[in-house]
Order: structure tokens, then C-alpha cells, then sequence
């Protein structure tokens, strides 16, 4: 869960959101939401379902952007390098 804190508190900022409305728009405690955008504290699915349905964000972006690097090393074991320089 390296990526999910940073999105989180980027996405709370560029909505104009203090923690404690965060907190409030998504049914959790100030601390939760503090915890993890430090990245102190992981977060089940359902967390985080509710902390980016109140940010407005789906929560299958923020998993797919979560796991990017890993997609990126699965795609260059399979797809032959040649395909990436155009030839």
C-alpha cells in the first residue's frame, strides 16, 4: 500500500478537505483517516471503498494505480522487449 496514502491526501487536498471532513463524509474516525495517509495503518477494502467514494474517486483506479509497478514488471516478463521500441 505504497501509492494509496499519497492519492488519498493529494485527492482530500484537491478537494479542499480537512481530515476531520473526510472523517465525516465517510463514516470514519479522524484518527483512521489520519493513520493512513501517513501510511501508518493499512486499510481493509470496505476503508477504502468509503474514503474514495467520498472523495469521488473509484476505488478500482486507486487499486490499479496501487499496483502499476507490478503490472508493469508482469507485462515486460511477457511482452518481448522489440514490441516496446516500436519493431
Amino acid at each position: 500500500m505504497k501509492h494509496i496514502p499519497v492519492l488519498m491526501k493529494e485527492l482530500r487536498k484537491s478537494k479542499f478537505l480537512s481530515v476531520e471532513e473526510l472523517a465525516e463524509l465517510s463514516g470514519l474516525s479522524r484518527p483512521t483517516i489520519f493513520k493512513i495517509e501517513a501510511g501508518d495503518m493499512g486499510a481493509r477494502l470496505v476503508t477504502l471503498e468509503k474514503i474514495f467514494t467520498a472523495l469521488d474517486f473509484p476505488l478500482w483506479k486507486v487499486l490499479m494505480i496501487e499496483h502499476l509497478d507490478e503490472i508493469a514488471l508482469e507485462v515486460g516478463k511477457t511482452v518481448p522487449k522489440h514490441f516496446f521500441k516500436g519493431g
